[in-house]
């Protein structure tokens, strides 16, 4: 008796390995999109874990994107409550984008950092802020309207921006709070 337990349990456990590298090395996964490779200090493998994700269909677009945190680290100053001197980090973050609309593909491993934006952001205050918020805006029949939130960390100071994707290209506008209400 105990000897087919030992067996059901062994069955069980080499099965469950087995699918499990299954999963592993499929192609096209957000895993997949995600596994951004960076070099640290002591030439470990770092893995980007995703803030958000998405794949989605909308008409006759594919669009998946995952929001990640990039190396850039935005240092900020202040007082706490108790008048001592306060030091905070934030990571800022970068988006990874494919678009394809009837398998003709539009962006590949498409990256979309803050400093995309400087037509918009002064130059001399990116550094400030942190891709804060990427998300789809509309969908139209030439292409697909992105909301982006570029913010100072911990304030309400930021930039919303309209990002327009198609065939012909990408465009950008800064959103008047009108148009970010009405999303």
């Amino acid at each position: 008796m105990n000897y087919l337990c030992f067996l059901c349990v062994l069955c069980f456990a080499f099965t469950s390995c087995s699918l499990r590298s299954e999963k592993q090395g499929q192609p096209e996964s957000v895993k997949d999109l995600i596994a951004v490779e960076n070099q640290s200090k002591n030439e470990q493998l770092e893995v980007a874990i995703p803030i958000n994700s998405v794949d989605t269909i909308i008409g006759n677009f594919h669009i998946k994107y995952v929001v990640l945190n990039s190396g850039e680290i935005i240092n900020k100053s202040g007082i706490d409550s108790n008048g001592r001197p306060l030091s905070l980090e934030y990571k800022d973050r970068q988006v990874l984008l494919d678009i394809t609309e009837n398998d003709n593909v539009i962006a590949s491993r498409k990256e979309i950092n803050k400093y995309d934006f400087s037509s918009i952001i002064p130059v001399e205050e990116i550094k400030e802020y942190q891709l804060w918020a990427f998300h789809i805006r509309k969908v139209q029949e030439n292409g697909i309207s992105f909301f982006v939130n570029i913010c100072i960390p911990d304030t309400d100071i930021c930039y919303p921006i309209d990002l327009f994707i198609s065939e012909e290209g990408l465009s950008m506008k800064e959103l008047l709070e009108e148009e970010e209400m009405g999303r």
